[in-house]
């Protein structure tokens, strides 16, 4: 399992979002590109400070390493989405 917390599994999701260009066709969903982008959290600085919450509205009190494994989880999905 990867982590945006570790510096070379943060890398390796960044040069997958920037392997994302107007060819990348959607495999499901409705969302574009840019809306998954902005949908997504920001890669680097959730590395560098952790999350901001302690308590997700859905899931309820979660740890850095809860929302580490969550952001990785949630960016690796979009990006397969988008072949990246």
């Amino acid at each position: 399992m990867y982590s945006l917390r570790d510096p070379e599994g943060n890398r390796s999701i960044v040069r997958r979002i920037a392997s994302l260009d107007k060819r990348n066709d959607r495999q499901w969903g409705k969302m574009s590109g840019a809306q998954m982008l902005a949908h997504c959290p920001l890669v680097r600085r959730f590395g560098e400070d952790g999350p901001k919450l302690d308590k997700h509205p859905f899931f309820g009190p979660m740890s850095t390493e809860d929302w580490d494994r969550l952001n990785w989880k949630h960016l690796d999905h979009h990006l397969r989405q988008f072949n990246a």
